[in-house]
């Protein structure tokens, strides 16, 4: 965001960081919007899958045997 308090247009930063301008977009007027904090502050919760760890157990065995790899 510093870079666009900075004066640098989208087109320059989406240039300089290899990101969409879409995304860029999205990012400042979502800094804007909520400010620093609130806008770090997005209680992500990771997602951890639906398998039970039984059945992660037996997901990595049954690759373990089956899996072709190269050689």
């Amino acid at each position: 965001m510093r870079m666009i308090y900075r004066g640098q247009s989208i087109e320059d930063i989406h240039l300089s960081l290899s990101r969409d301008d879409n995304t860029v977009r999205r990012y400042a007027t979502g800094f804007k919007q909520k400010g620093l904090t609130a806008y770090f502050d997005d209680n992500y919760v990771l997602y951890c899958g639906k398998l039970t760890e039984q059945q992660e157990k037996l997901l990595v065995d049954h690759l373990s045997d089956h899996l072709l790899t190269r050689r």
